[in-house]
């Protein structure tokens, strides 16, 4: 009889009854963008990433037929940097969450997040 009951009481219970709300994890963001002006590049940092909030990237020489291999090189040694900017900050703990193409002012954007201490 008794476990009749509790079963008719557990059945009738609504469900949002016995649902418990997980607490809302809260986040801190870090934005990694490349700025391109001119032919000058930077890598920004915002919040400021191990006490930097910018890195330099090398000057593009012009893409001349003429200056194809020192482009093409000169482009290469830049993606190691930012790929290298990019693996310290996962190592840091932040996880990648967006990366976004950019426009002709501004190269790619990343998103990162990771738990507030």
């Amino acid at each position: 009889m008794k476990t009749t009951l509790l079963a008719l009481a557990l059945c009738g219970a609504p469900a949002f009854a016995f649902a418990q709300s997980a607490p809302v994890a809260a986040y801190e963001f870090l934005t990694v963008a490349e700025l391109k002006q001119d032919s000058d590049a930077k890598l920004l940092f915002a919040p400021a990433f191990d006490g930097k909030t910018e890195v330099q990237l090398a000057r593009l020489p012009g893409a001349t037929t003429n200056n194809r291999a020192k482009f093409v090189a000169t482009y290469r040694q830049n993606l190691e940097l930012v790929n290298q900017h990019l693996a310290a900050v996962t190592a840091a703990g932040w996880e990648l969450v967006q990366a976004s193409p950019g426009t002709a002012a501004s190269g790619h954007e990343y998103l990162f997040r990771r738990l507030k201490k």
